[in-house]
């Protein structure tokens, strides 16, 4: 069977697609396929992305991109190709002179050969190149008057010297009989192809299509990707100082929210020293510990940087300077105040000298008396950058971000692998849902349902045991992260079945250095103990695999929303597994379609 990544199909994928992998799989052992491939591409100042559906690595021969399409009707009339998309009797659909399925084929192979020789897997000489060739296949269709082919698809048979009709595979009877002989007849032509196709570029070419988080290889097509949005964050930076009033950024989990905020607030912090003040204030205590840990911002910090959470921001610059510690409460070791408070706050800080920046992560956790407060810290000529995700609002906060005059939006998913990030994109409204980067992890797994957190503890066991067992990836402890919904104390969490297994808050909770501690101790390396928590406190980090535990029915629980499903999910950067309840069983089977 041939090296299929990912070697698995999607319920979503299309019939004729799913039809084309089971084939294409069982081509020779030395084979290797390439599924559903995503990537980007620079056009001037933007990046496009183009699918693949498959491209398939021919050892001796060259490389193959693969177009397939699944259409009732197909034909070629007066050079344009055109399809019927409804069946018989439906009107024809127009391609264009430039969009027929060999075409597309061909448009991918230049693009993927763009990328190995911008990530130097390959030569920038032709002459040591691989052979690039390109295969339509109309899995539900009779084969078109090959005689009335479009110009671009005389030119690549000519320039390839390629009889034309083995550029087309028409029909399942075509598609099943000798595939492996029609992919190699694309090959006719004599010359270098069989020396540069060596095992050693294959396993190049491989490291580039099929990048992973999980380790510490250079994967060229992931480093890309991700360097192209990157590229594209930092072409946004001047426009967010240019502007005036303010800026709002809005993306989905994963998106970089967090890593712009930091850029832009390093570079600016940078550029005018000590004679501007600057404050960046999150929602959750853990992300402010990650943020003050940032190498970027670590310099500035306590300097004319001040980095917090809106609640320690306000006992330390406000409440403790005020003498009003009996405003201050506290609860698992952590500090807060009631809504009283908020007068006392207000008259204090109205005392201190403004900020000039301020920056606002997770600003979709902010409540709308917290805004006001924001304000009155911000000097008249400020500047507010608020950074937010709607659809992480998960302690269901009645929020009203502020309208600002500059509006950004980040449309790339850079954490999640194409599996998570389907699988999570699926909880969103259509219209918000992001594009992944092109590599692959691990299918989502949703095992059987139990509402005994004792058999949900016991299928935990059995997660960590076949992640630690993949002789594929060579995961470890410290690669594993495992959360609930619910706190230990409470009944519905199995975390506290597994006290062998893993390591978690005490009962009495944690300060946020007790738990950095922790988290330190679970992800270094030769760890003992896995590393489990509360979704909520997991909010803002993330780990190659994560374990979603206790997951209920939206109808079970009040205390449980899609909101943070959502979040859950998009902590993994490679595998993610759902252990629910028998509820939970069907609303994670809902986004697994």
């Amino acid at each position: 069977m041939a090296q299929m990544y990912p070697p698995f199909k999607s319920a979503r994928d299309q019939r004729g697609e799913k039809i084309v992998f089971d084939i294409l799989q069982k081509l020779p052992d030395d084979w290797m396929v390439f599924y559903d491939y995503w990537a980007l591409y620079q056009v001037k100042d933007d990046y496009v992305n183009f699918e693949a559906d498959f491209i398939v690595l021919v050892p001796e021969r060259g490389v193959v991109t693969v177009e397939v399409k699944d259409w009732s009707g197909a034909r070629i009339n007066d050079g344009i190709w055109e399809h019927q998309p409804g069946g018989e009797g439906s009107p024809w659909i127009s391609l264009g002179k430039k969009n027929s399925p060999l075409n597309q084929a061909f448009l991918c192979s230049r693009r993927v050969m763009k990328g190995l020789v911008n990530a130097k897997v390959v030569s920038e000489e032709s002459k040591y190149q691989p052979e690039f060739r390109c295969l339509a296949v109309l899995t539900n269709c009779v084969p078109p008057n090959f005689q009335e082919a479009t110009e671009q698809d005389q030119t690549i048979s000519n320039h390839s010297n390629i009889p034309l009709d083995t550029l087309y595979v028409c029909g399942l009877a075509a598609l099943h009989d000798h595939l492996q002989e029609r992919i190699e007849s694309l090959f006719v032509k004599k010359g270098r192809h069989g020396k540069n196709m060596t095992p050693e570029l294959m396993q190049g070419i491989k490291n580039y299509l099929a990048p992973s988080l999980l380790f510490g290889r250079d994967f060229a097509g992931y480093l890309e990707a991700l360097e192209s949005a990157g590229a594209e964050i930092n072409n946004l930076l001047p426009m967010l100082e240019e502007s005036t009033g303010g800026v709002r950024v809005e993306g989905c989990a994963g998106s970089g929210k967090t890593v712009m905020a930091c850029r832009e607030l390093a570079r600016l912090a940078a550029k005018h020293g000590e004679s501007k003040r600057f404050l960046l204030l999150c929602y959750n205590l853990n992300l402010s510990d990650t943020l003050r840990r940032d190498p970027a911002l670590h310099e500035f910090e306590g300097r004319n940087l001040t980095i917090s959470n809106f609640h320690e921001f306000c006992i330390n610059h406000a409440l403790i300077p005020a003498g009003r510690q009996d405003l201050i409460a506290t609860e698992d070791k952590s500090r807060f105040f009631h809504d009283d408070a908020f007068p006392a706050i207000r008259e204090h800080l109205a005392t201190r000298p403004p900020y000039d920046y301020i920056f606002v992560d997770e600003a979709q956790d902010f409540k709308p008396e917290w805004w006001e407060v924001v304000r009155q810290c911000l000097a008249p000529q400020g500047r507010l950058y608020v950074f937010a995700d709607a659809n992480q609002n998960i302690y269901n906060h009645a929020n009203a971000l502020p309208e600002l005059p500059t509006r950004v939006r980040l449309r790339r998913n850079l954490r999640n692998p194409q599996e998570i990030a389907r699988f999570s994109a699926a909880m969103l409204p259509e219209h918000e849902r992001m594009q992944p980067l092109p590599f692959c992890g691990s299918p989502v797994q949703v095992a059987e349902g139990s509402d005994d957190p004792a058999a949900r503890a016991e299928n935990v066991r059995k997660i960590v045991d076949a992640i630690l067992a993949r002789d594929d990836i060579h995961a470890t402890r410290s690669d594993i992260v495992v959360l609930s919904p619910w706190r230990m104390q409470n009944k519905r969490n199995s975390l506290a079945l597994l006290q062998d297994l893993l390591e978690t808050a005490p009962a009495e909770g944690e300060t946020s250095e007790e738990m950095w501690a922790r988290l330190a101790r679970c992800t270094a390396p030769g760890a003992t103990r896995i590393y489990g928590d509360s979704i909520k406190r997991f909010k803002g980090l993330e780990a190659p695999f994560v374990i979603l535990t206790d997951i209920p029915g939206l109808q079970e629980s009040r205390g449980f929303g899609l909101d943070e499903f959502y979040v859950g999910a998009t902590r993994a950067k490679f595998g993610l597994f759902i252990v629910p309840t028998v509820s939970g069983e069907s609303l994670s089977k809902q986004f697994h379609q």
